[in-house]
């Protein structure tokens, strides 16, 4: 007789009830009876406090085999954001729910237990209401089932081969039977039939239909598959002949053979041996020889007792079912990260794993080696003690090299490299990546009509842990042909209001942010930040090191230096996106989560050459001081109060004020300056300042000569000897940036001979930022031989290819800047545009004609001596177009 057992577990403001009831008819059962546990933990006081997370956690223990059904209404909340609903099955998640708010629509689940297994709800209950909060989940256990298969009653499958391999598919819900109590074990299985179930089983999603083959339409039930199958490419191209399907046709065995390996070498990589024994080889196509002699070594296929194997053969249902059952289990068995010491298809190498390179290179440092060597492969490794996977601090005149080395990194938290205080260090190749990956990646597969929400499914391969997802959260959309940004499209703010589950990694983004944009379609996708926090590079007050040679795949920034005396040389440096993980149907979209390049306060800027910046999702490359503020003025001495605790001063430094009031502008050198220790300023000078608040965290004491002395209370404050300076950059690619692929706040550079397009604002941006505290005008700048195509589609300010401009417009303070020899064609907006600025010159560019809104090809605003000659311009635009207040222009 079976036993059934329901149970019910609610948390109010404290935590009250659990209950059991039985339907008509059942008999219940105590716990002690049923032997049935809840277990609770991480409750904490007596109240749910808005805003502090509390969670809880309810373990139900199945007492036999049996069933676990949780129904259509089992979960509601009540609170300002709902709680967030986890349901696992021993260890495996099975659903969550995120931000539920009394709602019920989602789908009932029935889950198979064994006796002792586990049913877990984990509810996160993030902002309460104090007098009203509440959070329930109930469940149903039916019980006394002695085997697990009498839940499934083909009567055709007694005493039939494939019975023990077809029950279990049919009790998970993966395959059914022709009519309620026939399998129909022997009989054909088309190839539609054949790849619905094998995607099923490998957990690939289905929810997308776009146009795949020339035989499948929208409106057929397998359309879905027919999309996802091409896209993951599991087919043989021997098996699609004119890009058709033939979905109805019976899919033979060696056909069979070739999609279930194809499905392996997607999830898992396989680098097995396809010699095999059959005695019909033969007659096997030549295409499936191979497919059918890994399979056999995987035990996928065992062949016929007379040691034959059929592959021309219409594959049976049963067969299929054991093809599946193998399938499932090899896929369970076998971790998607290849083990240490054995061969990583993803990265061509051999895995190493407790090989601390940390410690090896610091042991060599400290023996007195003048370089190390590390041995090719592939190393899984951990973060070192202080930070920085592997870090240097104090090292001098050292080289690491690295050729043919993949560093495997298990956290996003912590650099590759950290340089600390380092002098002449030189890092000589390497390809870097965060194995587990490090963003979300999910394809759109439904819109509101009114735009305001829209629907995707996260890829499998990459995280699918939307809890990191934000109202702040930064992501962008890229086409589903070209994999470049989805241009017109607003990425920047997406202010996601609500994040709700579907189902299992399908969501749907509610974001008001969104709404009429047009220009996405079902198909594109959206890239997301998720877990990285750390560059792949960081050095730190650190002088003349260099990077070279490397391979970047992932991390917020790609290469950052930050307050030390710099001239860092990045050379032949890839920042691309990486090699598409195991299990993905789809290859990354960004390469790094914030800028290629981030340069802070350097007393002298990089040297950037033949390098490649791809798909960022902020900047390409940017560089940059920072801010402070006046906060007195004693006579010729003030006190600074700092952004940024890391900043320096040093005699003879270079001091420029601004004053956003007044617009005037002051220059000074300081003659001697002092850090401040306990330093309470007697004014509040703290604000938001666009994108972030200023709050100063270090106070100078700073003494200047030589300059002005109307510098005020409350003045900006720029070190001009600290904005990385003395750049250079040479011979790069930027392409398909999110923001900017280049943004340059800083003096005395070049920038020649590259390829910039694709940045979403501005392919280069020479302009202060007020509202990120970062840095000042440009002085003798040169931008020659350089290419700027479709760039600033989004259009904000003055963007296109080229903009110098002004934070707020105070003065005309760039100086000597010169663009020439450049070509710019195709861009938005404005191709080039110059302003806040004196000694402009504007030489021998060339502007084709564009297809795009540019209809202005020079524009020139708030400008003195500026010099336009040699340049050449196409049809139907406007060439140079400049306000009343451009002084002394001069077109020869």
């Amino acid at each position: 007789m079976k036993k059934v057992l329901c149970l019910c577990l609610v948390l109010a403001m404290v935590l009250s009830c659990l209950s059991f009831s039985g339907g008509a008819g059942a008999i219940c059962y105590s716990i002690e009876e049923a032997s049935a546990e809840w277990t609770f933990s991480s409750v904490e006081g007596t109240t749910f406090v808005p805003t502090v997370e509390k969670t809880a956690t309810a373990v139900f223990t199945a007492p036999g085999n049996g069933t676990v059904t949780i129904p259509e209404t089992a979960v509601s909340a009540v609170g300002n954001d709902g709680a967030r609903v986890r349901i696992l099955k021993g260890s495996n998640e099975v659903l969550s729910y995120l931000d539920v708010q009394g709602k019920t629509s989602v789908p009932a689940l029935t889950l198979h237990v064994t006796a002792g297994e586990t049913v877990t709800f984990e509810a996160d209950a993030r902002a309460m209401d104090e007098d009203r909060g509440s959070w329930a989940v109930s469940l149903s256990y039916v019980g006394g089932i002695a085997e697990a298969e009498a839940l499934v009653n083909f009567i055709d499958l007694n005493n039939h081969w494939a019975k023990s391999y077809v029950v279990p598919l049919a009790e998970e819900g993966i395959i059914k039977g022709k009519t309620a109590n026939r399998f129909d074990p022997d009989g054909q299985i088309t190839r539609a039939e054949f790849l619905t179930l094998a995607l099923k089983v490998a957990n690939l999603p289905t929810e997308i239909y776009l146009p795949s083959y020339a035989d499948v339409t929208e409106t057929q039930w397998f359309a879905k598959v027919a999309h996802t199958a091409q896209k993951a490419d599991i087919l043989a191209p021997e098996m699609v002949v004119n890009n058709q399907l033939l979905p109805d046709a019976p899919i033979l065995r060696e056909e069979m053979t070739a999609v279930i390996m194809r499905l392996i070498a997607v999830m898992r990589g396989t680098t097995v041996d396809p010699a095999h024994s059959f005695t019909d080889g033969a007659t096997f196509a030549p295409w499936a020889n191979d497919y059918i002699g890994k399979a056999a070594k995987l035990g996928i296929v065992t062949g016929n007792p007379d040691g034959s194997f059929n592959a021309k053969g219409s594959a049976t249902r049963g067969e299929a079912a054991v093809m599946f059952s193998r399938l499932k289990k090899f896929l369970a068995d076998t971790p998607i990260y290849t083990p240490a010491g054995e061969y990583s298809p993803v990265y061509d190498a051999i895995v190493y794993e407790n090989i601390d390179l940390h410690k090896m290179i610091n042991d060599a440092y400290a023996a007195g080696q003048k370089e190390i060597t590390i041995a090719p492969g592939a190393y899984r490794i951990k973060s070192s003690p202080k930070g920085g996977h592997i870090r240097l601090e104090g090292a001098k005149d050292f080289t690491i090299n690295g050729e043919g080395v993949t560093l495997l990194l298990q956290t996003g938290s912590t650099s590759a490299f950290n340089l600390v205080n380092c002098e002449n260090v030189r890092i000589n190749g390497f390809n870097v990546d965060w194995e587990k990956g490090m963003l979300f990646q999910g394809q759109i597969y439904n819109f509101d009509p009114d735009g305001y929400y829209f629907d995707f499914t996260i890829e499998p391969g990459y995280p699918s842990d939307l809890k990191k997802l934000s109202a702040s959260m930064m992501g962008s959309f890229y086409d589903r042909d070209t994999h470049e940004l989805v241009i017109g499209t607003e990425t920047f703010n997406l202010r996601p209001t609500q994040i709700d589950q579907l189902g299992p990694n399908t969501y749907r983004l509610n974001a008001k942010s969104i709404a009429g944009q047009k220009e996405l379609k079902v198909g594109d996708y959206l890239c997301a930040r998720a877990y990285a926090n750390a560059s792949t590079v960081h050095l730190y007050r650190s002088k003349n090191c260099a990077v070279v040679g490397m391979n970047i795949w992932g991390g917020l920034c790609s290469l950052t230096d930050t307050f030390g005396e710099g001239g860092t040389l990045y050379q032949d440096i890839k920042n691309v996106c990486g090699p598409t993980p195991l299990g993905a149907i789809s290859p990354r979209m960004v390469s790094t989560q914030g800028d290629g390049v981030h340069c802070t306060a350097l007393r002298k800027g990089p040297k950037i050459i033949n390098c490649v910046f791809e798909n960022q999702l902020d900047d390409g490359t940017n560089i940059h001081g920072s801010f402070g503020k006046v906060y007195e003025v004693k006579g010729d001495t003030i006190v600074v109060g700092l952004h940024s605790k890391h900043t320096l001063y040093w005699q003879g430094d270079d001091i420029r004020f601004y004053n956003p009031t007044t617009e005037e502008n002051t220059q000074a050198f300081v003659k001697e300056a002092k850090a401040l220790e306990g330093y309470t300023p007697s004014v509040n000078l703290n604000e938001d300042v666009g994108s972030v608040s200023f709050v100063a965290e270090k106070y100078f004491e700073v003494t200047l000569e030589k300059g002005e002395k109307n510098y005020k209370v409350g003045d900006w404050v720029i070190n001009r000897d600290w904005t990385s300076s003395d750049f250079e950059i040479r011979d790069c690619v930027f392409r398909n940036s999110r923001s900017r692929s280049l943004l340059v706040k800083s003096s005395n550079g070049v920038i020649e001979n590259c390829d910039i397009s694709l940045g979403a604002m501005y392919g280069l941006w020479i302009a202060p930022e007020f509202d990120w505290t970062e840095s000042g005008y440009s002085e003798n700048v040169v931008v020659r031989n350089c290419t700027f195509y479709k760039n600033g589609w989004v259009q904000v300010g003055h963007s296109g290819g080229l903009t110098v401009s002004g934070g707020e417009g105070i003065g005309q303070d760039h100086h000597n800047v010169t663009i020439e020899n450049c070509t710019f064609y195709d861009n938005y907006n404005l191709d080039l545009h110059m302003s806040e600025g004196t000694d402009f010159v504007i030489r021998n560019n060339t502007f084709k004609n564009s297809t795009q809104n540019a209809s202005v090809c020079i524009s020139l605003d708030n400008a003195t001596n500026v010099t336009l000659s040699g340049n050449t311009f196409g049809e139907g635009r406007t060439n140079v177009k400049a306000s009343d207040s451009v002084s002394n222009l001069k077109e020869l």
